[in-house]
């Protein structure tokens, strides 16, 4: 959540900051005046931003290539709305465990009450965002009296409630789904990736034929895979195997010259018993379904 709150704090609060006689950053279209700090930039100057959409973008490969999903996983917009979506609802409806329990329990005053509070907290967030979004290219405090003053431009009203209602769909009830089925990143991302990318995947080489075993058969011997269950399991895969065990924290043998691996585990992942098989708590970045988050094999 470290991430998560300094990449909304940024996006919340950069608006409200003051530099000289005007907003910290603003993007005044009707001026034709981009205020980014001490700098202001003309239309003329967009050959500055294309740069730096350029460096940008090749910095995002670059990353990709070398350590997997990052962007996806910790600083997609997507990603941090999503998570304090669900921050929102673990708070008010409990773990998963009790949401679950909540939704088949029978219609009550007190399941409507629980409802209503988690999608009016969602909806005065949304409407937050909405606003804030809008403060980037109309002076917020400007912006802030309007609306007190019930005196907001068709534009401004507009986008406030166009832009709320995207943040609330999107982060409220899409949740993943925008990553699998509508972005266009996550369509070409893995041309980006090789052996030695740091991913969180299944290895259908590994893992398969998945199946239960007793302790004291040898499961390579008899032809079965790593995966004893039949649950979503995950092979970490990195590079050369030394990141299985830099990020799994597990034994990893035959790696590094024989030598065997066991770094600090750290919070993410929880291990099932075999070498570098894990269950995956947190993934949002490998498009497992939420709903799978922190169910126990």
């Amino acid at each position: 959540m470290l991430g998560v709150s300094v990449l909304l704090g940024l996006y919340y609060i950069l608006p409200w900051l003051r530099w000289g006689d005007h907003q910290a950053v603003l993007f005044d279209l009707p001026a034709r005046k981009f205020y980014i700090f001490g700098l202001t930039f003309w239309p003329q100057d967009f050959i500055y931003l294309a740069w730096l959409l350029v460096i940008a973008a090749l910095t995002l490969f670059f990353f990709t290539a070398l350590a997997g999903r990052l962007w996806c996983g910790y600083a997609c917009p997507q990603t941090v709305w999503t998570e304090l979506f669900l921050w929102i609802e673990r708070k008010v409806e409990g773990d998963r465990s009790k949401q679950m329990k909540l939704d088949k329990s029978a219609p009550s005053a007190n399941k409507f009450r629980i409802k209503a509070t988690k999608h009016t907290l969602w909806l005065l967030l949304s409407a937050w965002t909405g606003f804030t979004f809008v403060g980037y290219f109309t002076p917020i405090v400007e912006l802030w009296g309007s609306l007190f003053a019930l005196t907001l431009g068709p534009w401004e009203t507009f986008w406030i409630i166009f832009y709320g209602f995207a943040t609330y769909g999107n982060a409220g009830w899409m949740r993943e789904q925008v990553c699998i089925y509508m972005c266009p990143y996550a369509r070409f991302q893995s041309a980006m990736f090789d052996r030695d990318t740091l991913i969180i995947s299944y290895d259908e080489k590994r893992g398969e034929p998945r199946g239960s075993r007793k302790r004291a058969i040898d499961h390579r011997a008899a032809g079965m895979g790593d995966c004893k269950e039949g649950h979503p399991y995950l092979l970490l895969q990195g590079p050369r195997a030394y990141l299985r065990g830099l990020y799994a924290g597990l034994p990893v043998p035959g790696l590094l010259h024989g030598q065997q691996t066991a770094p600090p585990v750290i919070p993410h992942f929880r291990a099932c018993g075999h070498d570098t098989v894990l269950h995956c708590n947190c993934c949002f970045p490998c498009h497992l379904s939420l709903g799978e988050r922190g169910k126990d094999p």
